[in-house]
């Protein structure tokens, strides 16, 4: 079996949405009427795109939220998809205190 080289990330395409509820929830604090996410691709050099969604529980940390995995796209940009169990750019590199 032929060795490919891993699906390399192009860039992240994030956007803060405020998604109308069609029943709204209610809580002790109130109703929810709205689902404030923060929704990323992922587009990789071959052309795969993976999605996530991030719920901010309130709309005072969407744009905050947006703002931080945006900036993330300067730290991944260029690195291989790599599986969970391997080292990646957000491993710990320190040792550990005892």
């Amino acid at each position: 079996m032929a060795h490919t080289e891993s699906p390399k990330i192009h860039s992240l395409r994030v956007r803060a949405v405020r998604v109308p509820m069609q029943h709204p929830h209610q809580t002790a604090s109130g109703a929810v009427s709205e689902s404030p996410l923060v929704l990323t691709d992922v587009n990789t050099d071959n052309g795969v795109v993976g999605h996530s969604v991030v719920f901010t529980y309130t709309p005072a940390a969407l744009k905050p939220t947006a703002e931080l995995i945006q900036n993330f796209e300067t730290l991944v940009k260029g690195e291989s998809l790599v599986p969970k169990n391997s080292p990646s750019v957000f491993a710990c590199s320190a040792p550990r205190a005892s």
